[in-house]
This record gives C-alpha cells, sequence and structure tokens, in this order.
C-alpha cells in the first residue's frame, strides 16, 4: 500500500500546469519585446530583411501559443527554440558582437522557471544545429554573411567547438537542477498525501482500546476466580456446619470450580493472543510513522533548502540583469540629453525611445517578480511607524497626476470623511498599495476620470481607514472580474498586448494589505461603466492627531514641498570620490556622471583594491571624502569592504550601490557599514544628490577619527556614563528619523536641541555641533534638503562614535 501512496498525484501535476502557465505567459510577453530590439540592432547595421523574416514569425508564434496554449509541453518547446533563435538572430544582425552571446546563457537561465528538465538540453541542440548549419553554409557558399566571421577554417571548428562545450554545460547543469526541482515537488505533496491517508493517530488510538479491553477481559477473569473460590470456601463450610461428609460438599463445587478456571485460561489465552498481535500492529504503525517522520522531515529540510536556492537564483538574476541595465538606460540617457536638439521624429532620437521603454518595462517585470517573491516565502514584513496619511495621499495624487495629464484624463484625490492626520502603520507598503491601484486606473482609462477617495469607515465594531480608486474606464465583465489577484493574471489577453504587464500588481496589494490587517476588493465593476478598487486598514490613530476634512488640508500639512518624483536642480559635487565596481560598462557611466558633476573619481576594479587605496591615503592631506562601492565583486565584495572599514576606525561615508531593490536588502547594507544606499539602475539625479548629501560633510568627515572619542575617555569614572549614553544615543537619533518621516519637526527640533546639551556635556563636540546645526536649519525654517543634510550628517557622525565605542570596549 505505501508504495502505492507514494506515486506522484495529480495534484502536483495541476500546481506544475498552473505554474507552467503562468511562466508561459511571461515568456510570451518577453519574446514580443525581442522584435522590437532586432528592428533596433536592423537599424544600426543595416540588415532589415533577416530582422523581418526571422523575427516577427518568431515573436508572433511564441506570443500567440503563449496566450492560447499555455502549460503545454509543446507551447514550452516552442518558447526554447525561440530564445535560441533570437540569440542567433541578434549575434546574425550584429556581425557577430561578442557580447550578444550572453544573451544565449540568460535566456537557457530563464527556462528553468518551468522545471522542466528537457527544455535547456532542446535549447541547447537547437543553437548547436543553428551553429553547425552557419559554418556549412559558409564553407560552400563563401559570399554568405554569416554571424561570425572567424569561423571558417580549422578555428571556425575550434570556435564553433568551444561555444558548443560552453552551452552543452550550463545546459546539462540547468537541466539537472530543472528535474531536481521537480522532482522535489512532487515528493513533498506525496510525503503529505501518505500522511494523510496513513492516518496513523486513529490506528495509534484503536490500538491502545485494544489493549485497554483486553486488560478489562484479564481482570473480570481474574474476578470470578475470586469468586468462585470464595463460593468453594463457603460451601465447606456451610457442609461442616451441618455435619455432613466432606466429599460430598466438595465435589460439586470443585466441578464448578474446575470448569469456571478453564474457561477464564482458555479466555485469557484468547485475551493474550490479541493482545500480542495488536502489540505487533502498534509496533508496525510506529515504525511506519516513524519512518515517514524521518521522511518528512528530510524531504522538508531539501524543500528549504531548494527554497533557499531559489531566492539565491532570484538574487543573482536580478543582480546579472539590473547591471547591464544600468549600462543600456544610462548611456540611453546620456545620448538622449545630447540630441535634445533633434527632430522628435528622427531615427536616432525613437530608437533611443524605444530602448528606453524597452528597458524600463524590463525592470518593471523584475521588480514585480521579485516583490511576488519574497511576499510568498515570507520575507517582506510590515512596520508599525508613525505615519502621515496627508503625506502619503500627496505622493501618489503627485506621481500618478504627471502620468494622467500626459493621456489627457482627469485626476482628482476627495477626502470624504474626516480622516486622521497621522496613524500608526507601514507608510511604505501602504503607499505602494495606493499606488498600485490609482497606477492601474490611469493606465486602462483612454478618457475620462479617476479619483482616488480617503474615508473613515467601521467595520465588525471598529473605525477603519478606507482608501479606494475609482475610474470611468472600460470595466469589466463577471467573468474578467473573476480572474483578477491570480498572479500573472490580467482580465484578457487583449490588456496585456495594449498596455503590458506582467499581471502581478493586484497580487501583490492584495498581499500586502493582508500584512497590514486588510484585504483589497473590488467593490464595483460593469463594461463601459468603470470600476472601483477598495481596501480597508485598521486605524490606530496617533494621540494628539488631528482630522482633516479636505484634500487641501492635506497639502497644507504635507512635509514634502516638491511633488514626489519631481526633478529637483541638480547640485554640482566637489571632492574625491573613490568609485569600487567591477562592471567596465558601468564604470564608465557613473565616472561620466559623477565627473559631469564636478567631482573627482579615482576607480577600483574591487574591493580589495579599493581597500589598498584607501588604506594608502590614511594621513594623506587630501585624502578620499566618499566611497561608492558596488556590493557584489570578485575578491573582496562590498559587504566585506565596508565592514572592514568600520573596524579599521576610518570614517569616511560609504553608499552602497546594488541591484537588489528591496526594503530589507538596504537594512542589510546598512548593518555592514554602509551609511547610505542606491540602487541599479542608476538614476543619474539621485546618484548625484546622494553624493552631495555626503560631500557637504567632507571636511566634517576628515577630523571625525580624531573628534569622536569623548574628551572624557581617559577618566575612569566616566566611562560607564560615557557607554550608557552612547547606548542611548543610537535610540535617540533612531526616534529623530522616525519623527522626521512622520512629518513631527517639533519633535525633531526638540530632541536636536537636547542632543546638543547632552552631547557637549559627555565629550562629543563634534556630535553637538551637528546637533546644533540641525536645530538651526529647524528653527530657521531652511529649506527641506538642508535640513535632510544635517539631519543625515548628525546620524552619521552618531553611528561612527558608537562603531568607535564598540571597537575599544
Amino acid at each position: 500500500m505505501l508504495s502505492a501512496t507514494l506515486r506522484p498525484s495529480s495534484v502536483t501535476s495541476d500546481l506544475l500546469r498552473v505554474g507552467r502557465a503562468g511562466a508561459d505567459h511571461l515568456n510570451g510577453v518577453l519574446l514580443l519585446a525581442h522584435f522590437p530590439v532586432a528592428c533596433l540592432l536592423a537599424s544600426i547595421y543595416g540588415d532589415w530583411p533577416i530582422a523581418l523574416a526571422f523575427g516577427a514569425p518568431t515573436s508572433a508564434l511564441a506570443f500567440a501559443l503563449t496566450r492560447k496554449h499555455p502549460g503545454r509541453s509543446s507551447t514550452r518547446i516552442v518558447v526554447s527554440v525561440a530564445y535560441m533563435l533570437y540569440s542567433a538572430l541578434f549575434i546574425q544582425l550584429a556581425h557577430g558582437l561578442t557580447e550578444l552571446h550572453f544573451h544565449v546563457f540568460a535566456a537557457l537561465a530563464l527556462l528553468l522557471v518551468y522545471r522542466d528538465w528537457r527544455l535547456p538540453l532542446i535549447a541547447a541542440a537547437a543553437i548547436a544545429v543553428h551553429h553547425t548549419l552557419f559554418l556549412y553554409a559558409q564553407q560552400i557558399m563563401p559570399g554568405v554573411h554569416v554571424m561570425v566571421n572567424a569561423m571558417s577554417g580549422t578555428a571556425g571548428l575550434y570556435m564553433l567547438a568551444v561555444h558548443i562545450v560552453f552551452v552543452l554545460v550550463e545546459s546539462t547543469i540547468l537541466a539537472l537542477m530543472a528535474w531536481r526541482l521537480e522532482m522535489e515537488a512532487e515528493q513533498t505533496q506525496v510525503v503529505f498525501k501518505t500522511l494523510g491517508e496513513l492516518g496513523w493517530q486513529g490506528r495509534q488510538n484503536a490500538s491502545t482500546d485494544d489493549v485497554v479491553a483486553a486488560q478489562r477481559t484479564v481482570v473480570d477473569a481474574i474476578r470470578a476466580l475470586e469468586e468462585c473460590s470464595a463460593e468453594l470456601e463457603s460451601a465447606v463450610i456451610e457442609q461442616r456446619a451441618i455435619d455432613l461428609p466432606p466429599s460430598e460438599a466438595l465435589y460439586g463445587a470443585f466441578l464448578n470450580v474446575a470448569v469456571q478456571m478453564r474457561r477464564a485460561a482458555e479466555c485469557v489465552e484468547s485475551l493474550r493472543v490479541e493482545a500480542d498481535e495488536s502489540s505487533d500492529r502498534l509496533r508496525e504503525s510506529n515504525r511506519v510513522l516513524a519512518a515517514e517522520i524521518e521522511r518528512a522531515t528530510a524531504l522538508t529540510e531539501r524543500a528549504e533548502a531548494a527554497t533557499i536556492a531559489k531566492s539565491a537564483f532570484l538574487a543573482n538574476m536580478s543582480h546579472e540583469i539590473r547591471t547591464p541595465l544600468t549600462a543600456i538606460l544610462g548611456y540611453a540617457g546620456i545620448v538622449k540629453s545630447e540630441s535634445r536638439n533633434d527632430d522628435l521624429l528622427s531615427p536616432r532620437l525613437m530608437a533611443v525611445d524605444t530602448i528606453e521603454r524597452a528597458g524600463e518595462h524590463l525592470l518593471a517585470v523584475i521588480n514585480d517578480i521579485l516583490d511576488l517573491s519574497k511576499l510568498e516565502s515570507g520575507k517582506v514584513v510590515s512596520e508599525h511607524l508613525d505615519s502621515s496619511v496627508a503625506q502619503i495621499l500627496c505622493d501618489v495624487d503627485s506621481i500618478v497626476r504627471a502620468r494622467a495629464v500626459a493621456k489627457g484624463v482627469s485626476l482628482q484625490t476627495r477626502v470624504l470623511t474626516p480622516i486622521p492626520e497621522r496613524i500608526l502603520t507601514d507608510p511604505t507598503r501602504l503607499r505602494q498599495i495606493l499606488l498600485n491601484l490609482a497606477g492601474n486606473a490611469v493606465k486602462f482609462i483612454e478618457q475620462g476620470q479617476v479619483e482616488i477617495l480617503a474615508s473613515v469607515a467601521v467595520a465588525g465594531g471598529r473605525e477603519v481607514l478606507r482608501l479606494a480608486v475609482t475610474d470611468t474606464g472600460p470595466g469589466m465583465t463577471p467573468e474578467q472580474a473573476a480572474r483578477l489577484f491570480q498572479p500573472f493574471s490580467q482580465a484578457d489577453a487583449s490588456v496585456t498586448r495594449r498596455h503590458g504587464g506582467t499581471g502581478l500588481g493586484l497580487t501583490i496589494s492584495q498581499r500586502l494589505a493582508v500584512l497590514l490587517g486588510g484585504a483589497v476588493h473590488l467593490e464595483r465593476t460593469a463594461p463601459g461603466v468603470g470600476s472601483c478598487f477598495a481596501f480597508e486598514i485598521p486605524l490606530h490613530e496617533v494621540p494628539g492627531s488631528i482630522r482633516l476634512d479636505t484634500f487641501a488640508a492635506c497639502i497644507a500639512r504635507s512635509v514634502t514641498q516638491a511633488p514626489l518624483g519631481a526633478e529637483a536642480e541638480t547640485p554640482t559635487l566637489s571632492g574625491r570620490i573613490l568609485l569600487a565596481e567591477d562592471g567596465e560598462d558601468n564604470q564608465r557611466l557613473i565616472v561620466h556622471h559623477l565627473r559631469n558633476a564636478g567631482a573627482q573619481v579615482t576607480v577600483a576594479d574591487n574591493g580589495r583594491i579599493a581597500l589598498d587605496l584607501l588604506d594608502a591615503q590614511q594621513g594623506s592631506p587630501s585624502p578620499f571624502d566618499l566611497l561608492i562601492t558596488d556590493m557584489q565583486m570578485p575578491e573582496l565584495d562590498g559587504y566585506s569592504l565596508a565592514r572592514t572599514v568600520r573596524e579599521r576606525g576610518w570614517s569616511i561615508p560609504v553608499v552602497a550601490l546594488t541591484a537588489h531593490a528591496m526594503s530589507e536588502d538596504r537594512e542589510r547594507c546598512i548593518e555592514a557599514g554602509c551609511d547610505d544606499y542606491a540602487t541599479k539602475p542608476i538614476n543619474r539625479s539621485v546618484l548625484i544628490r546622494t553624493c552631495h548629501r555626503w560631500l557637504s560633510n567632507a571636511g566634517m568627515h576628515r577630523d571625525v577619527a580624531a573628534t569622536l572619542p569623548s574628551q572624557f575617555e581617559g577618566d575612569p569614572e566616566m566611562r560607564e556614563l560615557i557607554g550608557d549614553f552612547l547606548v542611548r544615543l543610537d535610540e535617540r537619533v533612531e526616534s529623530m528619523h522616525n519623527s522626521w518621516n512622520a512629518g513631527e519637526l517639533d519633535r525633531v527640533l526638540v530632541e536636536a536641541h537636547k542632543l546638543r546639551g547632552s552631547a557637549g556635556g559627555y565629550g562629543f563636540p563634534t556630535i553637538s555641533a551637528a546637533a546644533g546645526r540641525l536645530e538651526g536649519c529647524l528653527r530657521e525654517r531652511a529649506d527641506h534638503a538642508l535640513c535632510v543634510i544635517a539631519l543625515d550628517a548628525l546620524t552619521s557622525l552618531a553611528r561612527a562614535a558608537v562603531r568607535h565605542e564598540t571597537a575599544h570596549a
């Protein structure tokens, strides 16, 4: 029975089929996006017939199959071959450009999402056949312009062999990984099904009942023997009492006792046999149960290892894709800025716009997949912070309004009932949910109006904050609405064709809302009328918070003076920057941005070289003012570099540069010793403003190492007091940041004033001066950016002081 149970269940097949159907939808979109890239390469290198003859049919066939027959084996095979055809087409169009060979390896890695070991091998066979045919074509038709001019004669055979070996090795590894993932999914499902069928608890209870019943029967038999003995004794006494011959009295009683004892012995023997059989069954059940528990434990450990491997794979894929995207979008921006005087319809400007749109679309797809992956694995946790509802409404309105104006759509934000200014929630997650809903409304509407509505309602006997987004867009049928809130799903395939996207937005919003204690739901929709999406979260109002009854009042209470996302004037940089980055394309791009802004930049190819340069600059009259480091590098990565810098007591500010885009990744960088954080692809304005914030205090940072130890450090009576102060200092600075994020500038002012006095009293004049600068900025109501710089400078000094104390404790 056990062997029959261990066959792969139909449930596992259904789960794999659903996952593969979702992967088909994603790959269909990606293959459709390949065709504009092929056209771009054709326009650059002048080979339009090949691009149109091979690119258009390949994209059309793959996209049609992924929409009409998702989840089928034939569809997956066509997708894998289509990726290889595009790899060959890109290389052909670019005349054998070496960098485009990486498309083959990236495409093979993407096929792993299917968990089908055959696909990497099929793709490898396809690209091997292609290379062989092209080599043969060049040998029999010398006039044919093939993809790699060097692929002729002996050298061509050697290059062909090298290419095939590399592709086959990666394909074999990926096929083994896919096979292992598929088998682990099947085995995990089978184990839980087996445990359910085993019903071990019921059998355990039944076996226990058998033993108890046997014990009761034996006890009853013993009691019967005791009664017989008592009866015999009574009969003997009675016969003696009436002076009868004992033999006559004993004979009948003896016969009766003998019969009773024989029956009792037979009963006891029968019960003993039954008890032995029950014990054997119980031992066998326990043995089987122990084996299944051990097997389930092993499979659970393997599943956890597979989950860890999946997370590592997604992180590495994110880094590998975002790193070239940094160069693509960065250089596209440079070319676009240099082409401002060109005709808007010029082929050059249109090509650059195509590159930019395709790159941003790919970035959005990657972000959605990473968000969903972390939500599914339970790695995203919500915070409980003092948050400004007014600020969140203003942020979302300003971001979405720019898109609405561009489409000619009316956008209104209204407060229906008075709402609290401040509540306890996770502002980042709340903003993301509302931004997703409002962004979808503007995205799918062609004309009409979108409204963002805020109110306080009562649900389940308690107040909730209700946020809704209504639109007068196309609306949905009941069948279309039933497909919402499912990963990789939209109303229908035409939505994806017209508007693009992965179909993950509502799924992510729903799971984030659950994380905050609420839920997103479709309140109403009808074709041609529009839709209304709403969600509620528990209302934890901050004591003393006022209520705002109009959106104008929200704007007045908003901390941010300029709309979120608006381009501020790019500042000028002054100082020496050390850049640790191993990618040559990204090196050139970042150096271009920083030098154009006025900074002096020195480049290190990895963390080890950067550490040597920093060490050599110690004691120099003009040391580096800022370190920017990529977090994934050979020799010594950015995390190890930042930790080493802090362990050696160097006070240089460190800005992390990484392709990992989740808030948890920022915390990891800060824990390693970094002071700030920027993500790839690089946004030029954000990068320069970040550098300006830290370079503005370069002189102060150069003197930090000498001024951070307390002036009373040598006083034994002050050591314990200084340690207590530094423990509280970290908490006080964190509290100031929370108050700043919640818009409570008065609290920040009070804390800065207190810290200015106490830091001086404990012998930290540098921290006291930094707190005084922040206090002055707030009292004079200085520019928002200046206040941010002052707060960040104080934070950097406080953290450096705590690190110094920890290192010398």
